[in-house]
């Protein structure tokens, strides 16, 4: 087909408005190609549609999106639709992705053993993320009908997580989406017909992109097995040996498996044994964002092999919040590892109804987020930021990278204040006052 070379927005605007123009392309698939356009100082990513028999759906569909503000900083939302002068083809604007994400797709035939895929801290932040993604659009009554992999594009670096190519978002409840569901990540009732795309639906696709995310393999690599009622249920191992039908050969996906906490393993086990046949007992968004936390928080570095896995803390609160952390056996090397110094934050301080304390374990790779203070708090925005001393590298300091004071109060009751930009040595009994949290120091000595 001829692509475009000056595209109008449409609706056309009503002032005097210069048509963007076609700079590269940046790939292409089934449903259509996608290129980098500018307009003046603009840049944008537009996605060209080939002809196709649902044509009117599918603009309808991405029109009814541009409605909605973007839900989510992960999404490259739709922004506006587009056509040629002719009007008979069209595409979509989108933000531009940036170059440092890399397709989940792409890094899964890697397989976890490459150096390139990213670690388990910055996978969980990503999975935290994608859920966060799915909570969002279901607010807004949509469906995620046709997820694959290749929507997920993630900064090994950091975790950050860029959403793409999302026109397969219809109205939750829809009889006739616009795009058929991708069978690696679609519920059973969605393969089988017996039910249109829903929020109970996402949460099937949802489990099913988590555990790729995590473990770096599909949970069954051949997914046919996973829906006829009469084959075995999926169920992973706990903490013996994965077998190889499940993770191949790879030691480092049953190494990510088992560096997962024990309520993140049962999760899974739970939405692929009841929640094939039983929507209803599928995993909540809010219920895998809290556990995903958790496990993100609970992380501990091998010191032999630097591979990181969760200890299952099981700490509620007040006293038992001070004892002693059993050590860790490292999935890889299977070493025991000593959990360090760990945070207690209280959210107690103007709360009717406090939630149970946070544990945090404290490496220098610890970072501190507005979610940990805040129940609303921004999921990207780091408050403070844990260090090793210069001179002692197993003593931590804890930076403050926020823009508010903090004040402490040491074992033996004198006061402080760390203002951003200064770093608080790490002293067990002392209590940082971090907004409206009351964070407690705990060493593991």
């Amino acid at each position: 087909m001829n692509y475009p070379t000056d595209l109008q927005p449409v609706p056309a605007s009503t002032e005097a408005c210069p048509p963007w123009q076609r700079e590269a392309p940046l790939g292409a698939g089934g449903t259509g190609a996608v290129f980098r356009v500018r307009r003046g100082e603009e840049v944008r990513a537009l996605k060209w549609y080939h002809p196709n028999p649902r044509a009117q759906d599918i603009q309808a569909a991405l029109a009814h999106l541009a409605q909605f503000p973007m839900p989510s900083s992960s999404f490259l939302w739709p922004l506006e639709v587009v056509h040629e002068a002719s009007l008979t083809d069209f595409g979509c604007l989108m933000p531009l992705r940036e170059g440092r994400f890399r397709s989940l797709s792409d890094l899964m035939q890697n397989r976890p053993t490459s150096a390139s895929y990213p670690a388990m801290r910055q996978l969980l932040r990503a999975a935290a993320e994608l859920t966060q993604a799915f909570e969002a659009i279901h607010l807004l009554n949509l469906a995620w009908c046709d997820f694959s992999t290749g929507n997920v594009f993630i900064d090994p670096a950091t975790g950050e997580l860029q959403l793409c190519d999302i026109d397969g978002l219809c109205p939750a409840e829809n009889l006739k989406p616009h795009f058929h569901p991708d069978p690696r990540f679609a519920a059973p009732e969605l393969i089988e017909g017996h039910a249109p795309p829903s929020s109970d639906s996402d949460l099937f696709t949802l489990a099913l992109a988590l555990f790729c995310l995590l473990v770096g393999r599909h949970p069954m690599e051949n997914p046919q097995l996973i829906f006829p009622t009469d084959a075995p249920r999926f169920h992973p191992p706990g903490d013996s040996a994965a077998p190889s039908e499940l993770f191949g050969e790879s030691r480092q996906a049953a190494a990510r498996w088992k560096a997962l906490t024990s309520s993140l393993r049962e999760a899974f086990q739970l939405e692929f044994s009841n929640g094939v046949p039983d929507p209803q007992s599928r995993p909540s968004t809010k219920f895998w964002l809290s556990e995903l936390r958790k496990a993100s928080d609970q992380l501990i570095d091998c010191p032999t092999d630097g591979f990181a896995s969760c200890v299952d803390t099981l700490i509620a609160s007040g006293v038992e919040a001070t004892t002693e952390l059993a050590p860790r056996l490292c999935p890889i090397c299977n070493r025991e590892i000593l959990p360090g110094a760990r945070l207690v934050i209280d959210r107690q301080l103007n709360k009717e109804n406090p939630p149970s304390p946070t544990i945090v374990l404290l490496t220098p790779e610890t970072k501190l987020y507005q979610y940990h203070f805040s129940r609303d708090g921004e999921p990207r925005e780091i408050v403070a930021q844990a260090q090793a001393h210069p001179n002692r590298p197993r003593t931590l300091g804890l930076r403050n990278v926020g823009n508010r004071s903090w004040k402490v109060v040491l074992s033996e009751g004198t006061e402080k204040q760390v203002d951003p930009g200064f770093v608080l040595e790490l002293t067990d009994g002392a209590v940082v006052t971090i907004g409206d949290s009351n964070c407690h120091v705990y060493s593991n000595q």
